[in-house]
């Protein structure tokens, strides 16, 4: 599946030397092997086009390489403007959850940060670019899928230009239609419900009709429903519900175990048309309560 490259770039004020610079991010063709395949890709191409000043330029180039997402290429370079051996100065890696316990789990990601020696004759163009490829099914449903940032530092021995950074615009790079899940719990026989962010408390036992919406799925497509349950740090299954012609999935579930369950649900996307989605982060919480006649009762959901 292919899709036309949209390219966007960010054009850099003038430093203390004369040259200028843009930054460019080009989503590609799409691989496509299924929405739960890590081959699923999307190529992309990230470009730095320097142009120098009238007089030749002895730049530093920084470049930070994020590949928990990515998995960037070597440089290249174009144009009358001559790069040297890479320098690796620093790796890191970081993972974080947002939103708490029923938040958003973000992946690992590695950062490499390496250093260029960038030397640009007098009035030339100089392009410096890397090819990457993004995991679709890894990827989370964000706008800002993946930005680059550069850095153009005078070097030690080089002319007395600025210090400057600059980030491609953040870009759509899934090429996929976007999908978007909600959820709603309600107590089945009363007028009792809560949807993302609520809170709902019952007793333990009470038969809850836990569903939701899904925008752009396709009639017969899958949800899977998430729990904490009290006191967990991850989430497991708690079903999975079809989707119906007007997008609406439902699932009937009755708590038996005390404390709050925080809920969500992930949609895996369909064929190559719809990307894969969740519901959003801090979805419904459902806190269970002792119930008399289910004093004795040891089964948890």
């Amino acid at each position: 599946m292919a899709a036309a490259a949209v390219a966007v770039g960010c054009v850099l004020p003038e430093a203390a030397g004369a040259f200028t610079a843009t930054a460019e991010t080009v989503p590609g063709k799409i691989t496509y092997f299924g929405v739960n395949d890590p081959r699923t890709t999307r190529d992309i191409e990230q470009r730095l086009i320097v142009r120098a000043g009238p007089a030749d330029e002895h730049l530093l180039l920084i470049v930070r390489l994020e590949d928990g997402q990515v998995s960037p290429g070597p440089l290249r370079i174009e144009g009358g403007g001559a790069l040297g051996a890479p320098q690796l100065r620093a790796a890191i890696s970081a993972s974080s959850l947002t939103g708490g316990r029923g938040g958003c789990e973000q992946p690992t990601v590695s950062e490499r940060t390496f250093h260029y020696d960038l030397r640009l004759p007098a009035g030339t163009r100089t392009i410096v670019s890397y090819a990457g490829r993004v995991r679709l099914t890894r990827a989370p449903a964000s706008p800002a899928l993946f930005v680059q940032k550069w850095q153009l530092a005078p070097a030690p021995a080089g002319a007395s230009s600025g210090a400057v950074t600059i980030a491609s615009k953040p870009v759509k790079l899934a090429g996929l239609r976007a999908a978007r899940v909600s959820m709603r719990v309600a107590v089945a026989g009363s007028g009792r419900s809560i949807e993302d962010g609520g809170r709902l408390v019952v007793r333990s036992r009470t038969s809850l009709a836990v569903g939701g919406y899904v925008a752009r799925a396709h009639q017969g497509d899958a949800v899977t429903i998430w729990r904490f349950a009290p006191g967990a740090k991850s989430a497991a299954p708690l079903a999975r519900a079809r989707i119906d012609r007007h997008g609406r999935f439902s699932y009937a579930w009755r708590p038996l175990r005390r404390g709050t369950w925080d809920l969500y649900a992930t949609y895996a996307g369909h064929r190559g048309l719809v990307e894969p989605a969740r519901s959003p982060c801090g979805g419904p919480q459902v806190r269970v309560t002792r119930d008399v006649s289910a004093r004795r009762l040891s089964a948890s959901a």
